[in-house]
This record gives C-alpha cells, structure tokens and sequence, in this order.
C-alpha cells in the first residue's frame, strides 16, 4: 500500500487508500494504541477493572480495534480512534498542545440518528440507518412488537426535536411518563410518575431545549474515586466532564419495555450527543443509571451492518470475461480514466480477476503494471470515458468492511455491485502486499 502512495502520490484520495490498508484487527485486552487514550480510559475505568470501586464502566472494560479513519481535517486526511464498548476515542491533530480536547469522544449517536457519517468537520456521508437498539439485547428488534426497542434510526426518523429542530417545553419537576412504543415513540403513561418519581426532570438544556431527568442529572455529577495524572487515587466532584463525555442531549426521555439478558424491563433512555443514558429502576444500586454501548453499536453500524434491508440479487448484475472484446473496451478506458486520477500514465493491466457491471457503474477487480491489487469502481461518464468513484488498495479479508467503504466513498453506487463482490477478499489471496 505504501509502496503505491509512493508511486502514484494520488492527493485527492490519499486518505481514501490510507484507510483501507489500516482496517480495523481485532486487538487484546487493553491493548491502547496511545498512550493519551491509555490515560484517559484509566482515571475513571482502572479502578473498576480492579474492583476497588463499585460503580458502571464510562469507557468498557478494555480497548477494542484501533484504526485509522477518514478525517479531512486530519493529517493525510486519516485520525487514528480507539473503540471502547460504550464510546470511541480520536486523536484528529496528534500536533496539536495536549490538553483535555487532545482526545475527543466521538459524537456518534448523532451519527447514527442522522444517517451520516462525519469525515471532516463539515463532511458528511449519507449512509444507512442505524437499526439497532439503543439498550437492551441486540436481536430484539425480531421480537413480538410489545418488545421492540427504540433504535437509533427511529429516533432519527420520529423524535419531535430532531425531526422539527424546535425545543421541548421546560417540564422542571415533572416525572418522566412518556413512552417509546415499538419503533416510533408516542403515547403516556401517568402511572409512571407515581411508580418513578426520581426521573422528575432536574435540569433543561438551553442549547438543544431538552430536559433532564433527576435520575441522569444526579448521574453527571457524581462524585467518586479516580486516578489523577501522578497515579494518586483521589477524590473527584464531579467524576467526569459530562459535556465532555457525552455531548448535549438531542432527545427527551423516553420509557420503554426493552429486553435484557431476555428479561423485559422498564428503561428510561435518553440519547446524547456522544452517548446514551439508561435508567433501569430493577437493577441494584449503583448500577441503575448506565452508559450505552454505543462505542460497539456504531462499529457495527459503520463495518457490519448490509446497506440496506432490501434483498440484494447478485444475478442481476452483468458479469463481463476478462478476455472478451468488450472487456477490451473497457480496460481501455479504465486505464485512462486510472491515469487522468493519478496523474500518470498507465499502460496495461497485469491481471483482471472479475468486471461486473450494473447500468453505467463498473467495478474491476484487477492490477495495474507495478502496482498493487485493487477494486476499482467506476461511472461511465460517457459513451468512450470513465471516472474513477472509489479505490481499495491492498490485501483484506473482512469483506463486509470493503462493501461498507466502498459504499461509504461511491454511495450511488448500485448496491449489488458491491455486495455482490466475490467473496475470497476481493483480490488475488496469493499476492503478498
């Protein structure tokens, strides 16, 4: 992968090719790729990993993938993130002075409500949405309709205040009776603020015009043990920068019948900028209020998750032979349109495994004279040109990352054209990097 920047030093879309040769591996228990995520993790988690204090994970109980991801703003356009299980770390500007913003908590619930993701500070993709649970099992969204979830694409599509833009009325001391039912919210339940009346609202953010129940406001400002810089264990108030830590909240509270560990319950949620808050009134003290795992589902979200729900039918796309006569065709105008991209001048293919096509979008599996194996999408621009959409560089063998990048950097992109791509990752396994 190196070895072709060098080559080709392809500008435009360095941080395309720079991501996918870092895809995310997994990683062992604690295995930090900076140290500044380290420390971060360790004020407030370490002490829960030895036991020595008996409070809910802010962060998880260890470091999952560390990667690099598109970032325009970031060096070669890539910021290296940690994920965790309830959060992710970045370091966008690994020059700039060290300070509380140095690491930054990722805003991807905002993400995954919206349907975008940000690569840059004022660039979005448009991509699928996050049907996934909020709180609770994973799988629940199959379950009898008395216990779907709310998910994050249905927040996006039917909270008031993110559908309108427009404030929620103060309800300062007012318990929490409002319901999320099945897959778009509506409806009360006044017995809750009998049942409950710890969720009376505490606080109202004038930023975003959202309430805050007690139960989460007492939350954010706890106090507790931590690790300070010098290693001493000391007393905090609060315990974390809750701005820092998990954003504005973007939606009201919301009750709902959610299934955990197979166990129907009553949860309060409410979403946040960075996070998600559960208030689960059956659990023990001290564990009632909870961090969402938010840090796994927006990996799963970003790399895991099909496109689409729809069906995808691979056999309606137009398999082309190598070898043929309109194969011919279309190497020749993919070489130009690969040159006009890269600024130099490309002369023939070392191999082409597969062409597949679908309307006017191509994509070819193959290797340019001297340099490495890619998949190459293309548009037929005109009847004799193409342009070049999106390129993966280099070995891989998580196919489900390739189809979400490829999507995520052409997303009019036919989407068999890429799911549909052939299974054995892409690019001849034999060849080394």
């Amino acid at each position: 992968m190196l070895n072709l920047l060098r080559k080709i030093g392809w500008v435009t879309i360095v941080s395309l090719l720079l991501v996918a040769s870092l895809n995310p591996q997994p990683s062992s228990a604690n295995a930090f790729e900076q140290a500044a995520f380290k420390s971060i993790w360790q004020r407030t988690d370490g002490l829960v990993q030895q036991g020595l204090v008996g409070r809910t994970w802010l962060w998880g109980p260890e470091a999952a993938m560390n990667h690099y991801e598109a970032y325009a703003e970031s060096p070669n356009g890539a910021r290296l993130v940690q994920y965790f299980d309830k959060s992710r770390m970045e370091i966008s500007n690994p020059d700039a002075s060290y300070d509380q913003w140095f690491v930054t908590n990722g805003l991807i619930v905002k993400e995954m409500v919206s349907s975008k993701l940000q690569i840059g500070d004022d660039t979005f993709l448009d991509y699928q949405p996050a049907i996934i649970p909020v709180a609770g099992d994973l799988n629940s969204t199959n379950t009898p309709p008395t216990y779907r979830p709310p998910t994050y694409a249905g927040f996006g599509l039917c909270e008031p205040q993110l559908v309108t833009g427009k404030p929620a009325t103060k309800q300062l001391g007012q318990p929490v009776t409002a319901l999320w039912q099945q897959d778009c919210g509506g409806g009360t339940d006044s017995s809750k603020a009998t049942q409950y009346p710890e969720t009376a609202i505490a606080a109202y953010d004038d930023v975003t015009g959202t309430n805050i129940p007690a139960v989460f406001w007492d939350y954010l400002h706890q106090a507790g043990p931590i690790v300070d810089q010098t290693g001493a264990q000391v007393n905090a108030k609060p315990l974390f920068d809750w701005l820092y830590v998990l954003g504005h909240p973007i939606t009201e509270s919301y009750w709902a019948r959610i299934m955990v560990a197979g166990v129907e319950r009553d949860v309060l949620v409410q979403l946040y900028e960075r996070r998600v808050l559960t208030y689960t009134p059956a659990n023990p003290l001290g564990w009632q209020v909870e961090m969402g795992n938010v840090g796994n589902h927006y990996y799963q979200w970003r790399y895991m998750m099909l496109p689409s729900t729809t069906p995808v039918d691979c056999n309606g796309l137009e398999t082309i032979y190598p070898e043929s006569n309109q194969a011919t065709s279309i190497k020749n105008q993919a070489l130009v349109a690969i040159s006009q991209k890269l600024e130099q001048k490309f002369s023939s293919f070392e191999q082409v495994w597969s062409i597949e096509r679908s309307g006017a979008w191509i994509s070819l599996q193959a290797q340019v004279a001297g340099v490495e194996p890619a998949i190459i999408i293309l548009n037929q621009a005109t009847a004799s040109s193409m342009q070049v959409q999106a390129v993966w560089s280099g070995q891989a063998s998580e196919a489900q990352i390739i189809r979400n990048y490829l999507l995520e950097e052409a997303p009019k992109t036919p989407p068999a054209l890429i799911n549909c791509l052939a299974p054995y990752g892409f690019v001849n396994p034999t060849l080394g990097d």
